[in-house]
């Protein structure tokens, strides 16, 4: 069995899931960095105790656009997909 050294996070955070926030502020509703962050701890332990592995990646798929929120993300050290350079809609089509 292989396995992969990363962790992938999908966060929603675009307009149409803001309608689960019930009118309050998008900071308030989605979550932040640091819950990321910790929940990303929980899941290196938990994988640590079950396979051996502490996954030392995280990559970050999300409808974000605002850049300072991007830029938190690579504050962290975590990676994204950069869909301008990777061409993706040119190869893949729109989604």
């Amino acid at each position: 069995m292989t396995f992969f050294k990363y962790i992938a996070i999908h966060a929603r955070r675009a307009d149409d899931f803001i309608a689960y926030c019930n009118n309050r502020p998008k900071e308030e509703c989605f979550p932040s960095i640091a819950t990321y962050q910790r929940r990303i701890e929980e899941i290196q332990e938990e994988t640590r105790e079950r396979l051996g592995l502490i996954p030392q990646h995280v990559i970050v798929l999300s409808d974000e656009r605002d850049p300072s929120w991007w830029d938190s993300i690579r504050t962290q050290g975590w990676y994204m997909i950069d869909h301008g350079a990777e061409d993706t809609i040119h190869k893949y089509g729109t989604w």
